[in-house]
């Protein structure tokens, strides 16, 4: 099961250990990146490549300790300044020093990585670089940016290739998951051939599944930080709930939280919402019922797609079902033309004839519907003469072809405006 002391531990944090948190992926603290191949994959932390690399291979860390989070998207080795303009971020730099002289270089090396977003530098201490001065050391504790070494006796080979192993195996096990997930929504009648999988990532199987979707819009159009931050989004969840699994569709993500309490689930949500959106990174959050039994998977994704393009087009986030009430109903419906026949049924009409001769009359509708009816309410809301309104009413009866003096009448129109939010 997930590991909800983790969670629990970090909704209990007080305000200082939450601020320093959410620092990581702001500004120029931040070095994640992702890779994609249809679905997104994460790289591995570089603490988890750190765990056995002190035994193994005398490797230590100098400074920069506390951004050991980054994300290592790959490993390099570079020898010079100037080539460091050819990584793309997110990459693992070792360096010998062979190709320079002293010690000095080092300063001006750590800065240009930093600046080009790699995830940390790993020094090879040896005839080249003697030692790291303490000008390098106090840079790399500022900024956050890990600086490490290893002895001149550990071949980098091997660790490199310890490394790259790692990330790939790392990578085809998310992979996996998220294939394994995305079989259940999307091909319900086999799912239950998936629950091995499921069980052998730590899934309750008999617990309660939960979907949260995450939109992202960026005003940062930059490919490559739109994947850093997405990567950096996913291992902030996982370091909050533990392991998680998850699957990319339609561009937005889809998290799979399982035996966790709605309060857990909500508190989750609103914090994500709080502490990663940005002027430059806007989310949106929707999150399905929490129910018993993966066989209800397949229906919360759909509900969550709904909540998700409602939460773009109110341009409120987070939205959750369970606060739906009877909306609840719509949102259950998973064939959409029959909502989209319904809607053109009740208020097309309307909507036609607001674009062809510019009035605003599906606007005026809803607001004398919210209103319970009441023609001198809507005229002191829009501020004019009640003749005015009942003569735009009448318009509006002809248009549609019915009276609104029913509740029936009344009830159909309310609802065509609540299906119209969902479309």
């Amino acid at each position: 099961m997930y590991q909800k002391s983790v969670f629990r531990g970090m909704l209990n944090e007080n305000n200082e250990d939450r601020r320093k948190e959410a620092m990581i992926g702001d500004g120029r603290g931040f070095f994640a990146s992702a890779f994609e191949t249809g679905a997104m994959r994460m790289a591995i932390l570089l603490r988890q490549l750190c765990e056995k690399a002190s035994y193994l291979y005398g490797m230590r860390i100098l400074a920069g300790e506390n951004g050991t989070g980054n994300i290592v998207q790959w490993i390099h080795t570079l020898e010079d300044v100037e080539t460091g303009g050819f990584i793309h971020g997110g990459e693992l730099i070792f360096t010998t020093g062979i190709a320079q002289k002293g010690n000095e270089w080092l300063l001006e090396f750590v800065e240009n990585l930093y600046e080009r977003e790699a995830c940390g530098l790993v020094v090879n201490v040896g005839p080249y670089i003697t030692s790291v001065p303490q000008s390098v050391i106090d840079y790399c504790n500022k900024m956050n940016f890990p600086l490490l070494e290893v002895p001149w006796k550990t071949r980098l080979v091997d660790i490199t290739r310890d490394f790259s192993n790692q990330i790939f195996q790392n990578e085809k096990e998310e992979e996996n998951l998220a294939d394994t997930l995305k079989n259940i929504v999307f091909d319900p009648k086999n799912a239950r051939e998936y629950l091995p999988a499921l069980a052998r990532n730590n899934f309750n199987i008999n617990g309660k599944f939960c979907i949260m979707g995450i939109d992202i819009d960026f005003l940062n159009r930059n490919v490559y930080r739109q994947k850093m931050f997405r990567s950096h989004l996913l291992r902030r969840v996982e370091r909050m709930v533990g392991t998680i699994g998850y699957f990319v569709s339609s561009e937005s993500i889809f998290i799979v939280l399982n035996d966790f309490t709605n309060e857990e689930i909500h508190d989750l949500a609103k914090r994500l919402e709080e502490q990663e959106g940005s002027e430059t990174v806007t989310l949106k959050i929707a999150v399905s019922q929490n129910e018993t039994g993966i066989e209800h998977l397949p229906g919360s994704y759909q509900k969550v797609c709904t909540l998700l393009r409602l939460a773009r087009k109110r341009g409120e986030s987070p939205l959750f079902y369970d606060e739906f009430g009877a909306r609840k109903i719509l949102l259950s419906v998973g064939d959409s033309e029959v909502l989209q026949d319904y809607y053109h049924e009740t208020l097309g009409a309307l909507e036609r004839y607001d674009r062809e001769n510019d009035t605003q009359y599906l606007d005026l509708l809803r607001r004398y519907l919210e209103l319970d009816g009441s023609v001198q309410a809507l005229a002191d809301t829009v501020y004019v003469h009640r003749n005015t309104i009942n003569y735009q009413l009448n318009k509006i009866k002809k248009i549609l072809g019915r009276d609104f003096g029913s509740l029936q009448s009344r009830y159909e129109l309310i609802l065509a405006y609540q299906v119209r939010e969902l479309l």
